[in-house]
């Protein structure tokens, strides 16, 4: 007798019987169990370790030995001045690219709106570690809860919020899959901008 399963995910209900692979959108050989959580867009339950909302970025540079070598100035092939990225960048994102402190303070404003999706679950990878067989611990961290479904909320708030207090009225931006388009457009957003 075939057991029903029946998800509840983001854009419709499903329900089917287990091993039934037309649900998945292809065929799989019998022999391969399907289990209800291979779906991509069904919920899991995960035992995550405890994290919090960090309150500085932690620059990796400041730790290098050999420190990597400065960018280039297009024109000149100088190596780039601060004031020669002026035009692009707000002071304080020039100040962060520049700098050799270990640690940079996240802005309160900007915490708030992390605050909207972190922190996100850290989450041991027990069956890669088995598959590799390896007694390291791997962890990764699960980014897909943001408003765009990316890490990319993780960079675009912070500068749109540099942009903002620095007097810029608009940003523009290219995007490829349309993930940075609409962390940018969604940070854009909170602070003011016209979309």
């Amino acid at each position: 007798m075939a057991q029903s399963v029946y998800l509840s995910t983001p854009l419709k209900n499903i329900s089917f019987k287990v091993g039934d692979d037309r649900c998945l959108g292809f065929s799989s050989p019998k022999k391969i169990p399907f289990h209800p959580r291979l779906l991509p867009s069904s919920r899991v339950q995960t035992r995550a370790a405890a994290i919090e909302t960090p309150s500085q970025w932690y620059n990796l540079i400041s730790d290098l030995k050999i420190k990597p070598p400065p960018p280039l100035h297009p024109k000149t092939f100088e190596p780039i001045k601060p004031e020669d990225l002026s035009p692009l960048f707000p002071d304080e994102l020039i100040k962060q690219e520049v700098s050799n402190e270990r640690f940079i303070n996240i802005p309160d404003e900007v915490i708030d709106v992390y605050g909207l999706w972190r922190p996100t679950p850290l989450i041991r990878a027990k069956r890669l570690e088995k598959l590799l067989g390896t007694p390291a611990r791997i962890y990764y961290k699960y980014e897909g809860g943001s408003p765009a479904g990316s890490h990319k909320p993780n960079t675009a708030v912070p500068q749109a919020w540099y942009n903002a207090q620095q007097g810029v009225k608009n940003l523009v931006t290219e995007t490829g899959a349309g993930q940075w388009g609409s962390s940018l457009a969604f940070a854009s957003s909170l602070f003011g901008y016209e979309l």
